[in-house]
């Protein structure tokens, strides 16, 4: 900047164009940096297997479909994308207590059906 101090003190905002000049050096540092990073011991598996889990993903959608559509959502959103509850309520227009709430009466009744599976699993055996 001291090398340039006479476009800089002619500029209208000297302070914006001294905070532009130290960005682009930095996002010019960290580029160049960028390409001599390497990953390390990187583990890919030979042969992946899709149905490994196939029988959990089946019992956690026969789950979610015993849900309302709102409960669904809000379910979804809180545990399974990670939104946070601000974000859940304004996307479906309801106030985060609701939010809470709802996500707390859902898991309550996933629970209560998961708990009525395993009774039944244990009354065949």
């Amino acid at each position: 900047m001291l090398r340039q101090w006479k476009k800089v003190s002619a500029a209208e905002t000297p302070g914006a164009y001294c905070q532009q000049i130290l960005t682009n050096i930095f996002l010019s540092f960290a580029r160049k940096r960028g390409y001599q990073e390497t990953p390390v011991n990187v583990f890919v598996p030979e042969e992946v297997d899709p149905w490994e889990s196939i029988d959990t993903e089946l019992s956690v959608a026969k789950a979610l479909a015993t849900l309302s559509p709102l409960e669904r959502a809000v379910v979804i959103g809180r545990y399974i994308d990670d939104l946070p509850v601000a974000q859940i309520a304004s996307m479906l227009g309801k106030s985060e207590a609701w939010v809470r709430v709802s996500a707390h009466r859902s898991l309550q009744k996933l629970n209560s059906l998961d708990s009525t599976a395993e009774k039944a699993g244990e009354a065949n055996a």
